[in-house]
């Protein structure tokens, strides 16, 4: 098997992952996504201040066209509310619309996992915070990512989890991709 070396920076107008580990371990994104040039920027740990805070210097300077992400996780393990997690959401959005106004969002609902199984209520209300706040924004998607890790009644799919009952398996991420590019599909389509 033959490996392509990829430059960077990528071309502007490619795909980005940007959050925390649950995109940093996305390994096999640029597979789920060849129509894309995929360049994956998440990193173990981030919380929702260090997206922000590292986006110009890091993220906005490879000028992606669309960004998929993933972060709130870690926030809500450190006693972080709801309503602070969707805020800095929001100025994440703002930002990038002001330096790159054509960049599109996907923002990938925050994991139901049974390691933060105690604290869903947080999950749940920071994914409708910022799912209503992306119904009123041109080019900002919510994606519910926890339809891939349940079943039909609710339960948690074991099979999408690694023993630490936070990070996913390759079955999970194959799930992402299917969710992610239908709303990508449907965010190309739209004006």
């Amino acid at each position: 098997m033959q490996t392509m070396l990829r430059q960077y920076p990528p071309e502007a107008g490619g795909l980005a992952l940007w959050g925390s580990s649950i995109f940093r371990l996305w390994e096999r994104a640029p597979a789920h996504f060849p129509e894309y040039e995929v360049t994956n920027l998440a990193f173990g740990g981030a919380r929702s201040w260090e997206t922000l805070h590292y986006a110009d210097e890091t993220l906005f300077s490879i000028q992606p066209k669309s960004i998929l992400y993933y972060c709130g996780s870690n926030d809500i393990n450190v006693g972080e509310g709801a309503a602070d997690i969707a805020e800095r959401f929001r100025l994440f959005s703002e930002l990038t619309r002001d330096r790159l106004p054509d960049t599109r969002i996907l923002f990938g609902a925050i994991n139901r996992s049974p390691e933060k199984k105690d604290r869903w209520s947080i999950v749940d209300k920071a994914n409708q915070l910022v799912a209503a706040y992306c119904e009123t924004q041109d080019g900002r998607t919510f994606v519910d990512l926890n339809q891939v890790l349940e079943a039909d009644d609710g339960s948690t799919r074991q099979d999408m989890f690694l023993p630490d009952q936070l990070h996913l398996t390759e079955r999970a991420y194959e799930g992402f991709a299917r969710v992610m590019r239908g709303a990508l599909e449907q965010q190309v389509q739209s004006p």
